[in-house]
């Protein structure tokens, strides 16, 4: 199948090559193929070199190029907006060029934690004789083979690029970092997220945010994506309320769990043991209490397995069954290990 720039955009303008065909969306010009789309961010270093890279992508073949400003090039359209549109325009090409069922999305967002919980999903979900992504800090790729990457999370088209080269591979699920930058950016616009969680906020990466509220306010947009199920929320972090908020806000009405080590939640950790070689507890919910062996070192990393934990029950695996198979996760390298 085939699909045209016009089926995914409503445009002021009908020029014929938005009727045409095209071959998918490329944002580096040198890596231009016939009948493309070029997408041409303005660069923030040198914004007066856009047309110049505009003008490559057209003479190597480019369909046309999308702008965030005017270019005045032929076949060429201004979207302002096109930072949190091309991910969605990607995914439908991808969807209308290709047989692949797309992986189901979990994602995880906060300060401290992404990588530990994404990697401990993927493991949770192989334990369960699931085939599993992984994205984020430490690599991407399906476990155990990670490459790895440029950024916890990725552009919006790389991202959509390596989501189907996964499902292509046999992936039936992805577990990702939703990174600040990543969600403000749109880096993630366009992917179907299920299900997704909120470890914890502190004082990090206000250089690009300014303020605390602000870098909580981007953490939330994980949980105003139309296709979210539940929301998974650490209710001992003080900035819970936020991210409670912005999912009571989603018209998807999604599923909101709470999880906790200090007060009632709809997880509760109690009797915890803490051992060098990791901490037993009991995670308590209102249908039943169960005995998790942890091996993983630190208090935080009861509160990553916890979410961990209610995420993969929620992608429709029982808990029980789930929490006989902790004792043999190894975690994220480079992450609390013993040497």
């Amino acid at each position: 199948m085939s699909i045209t720039f016009q089926q995914l955009y409503t445009a002021n303008q009908n020029d014929g090559w938005m009727a045409q065909p095209f071959q998918g969306f490329v944002l580096d010009s040198r890596k231009v193929q016939a009948g493309q789309i070029f997408i041409a961010l303005t660069s923030l270093s040198q914004p007066e070199k856009t047309v110049q890279f505009a003008q490559i992508a057209l003479d190597k073949g480019a369909l046309a190029v999308v702008s965030e400003t005017e270019l005045a090039l032929e076949n060429s359209i201004v979207v302002p907006n096109v930072r949190h549109l091309m991910g969605g325009w990607q995914k439908q090409f991808l969807l209308a060029t290709s047989q692949v069922q797309p992986a189901r999305i979990l994602a995880v967002t906060g300060t401290n934690g992404k990588t530990t919980i994404s990697r401990l999903v993927a493991e949770l979900l192989m334990l369960q004789g699931q085939s599993c992504a992984v994205m984020g800090t430490t690599g991407n790729g399906i476990l155990p083979n990670l490459e790895a990457s440029s950024h916890t999370t990725l552009d919006a088209l790389h991202l959509q690029n390596a989501l189907h080269s996964y499902a292509k591979q046999g992936a039936e699920f992805a577990s990702i970092e939703a990174s600040s930058h990543g969600l403000e950016q749109g880096r993630l616009a366009g992917s179907e997220i299920e299900i997704a969680a909120y470890s914890n906020l502190s004082r990090d990466h206000l250089d690009y945010h300014g303020t605390l509220e602000a870098y909580a306010e981007a953490k939330s947009r994980l949980f105003q994506f139309p296709s979210l199920k539940v929301a998974v929320i650490n209710l001992d972090d003080e900035h819970a309320g936020v991210m409670i908020q912005a999912a009571e806000n989603n018209p998807a009405q999604p599923k909101i769990l709470t999880y906790s080590t200090t007060q009632p939640a709809d997880y509760q950790v109690k009797n915890i043991q803490y051992s060098l070689t990791g901490a037993n507890f009991s995670l308590c919910t209102a249908q039943a209490e169960y005995q998790v062996q942890n091996p993983l070192l630190g208090h935080f990393n009861i509160e990553n397995l916890v979410a961990s934990l209610i995420m993969v029950e929620q992608a429709g695996f029982d808990l029980a069954d789930v929490v006989a198979t902790t004792a043999q996760l190894k975690g994220a390298p480079g992450r609390m290990q013993v040497i």
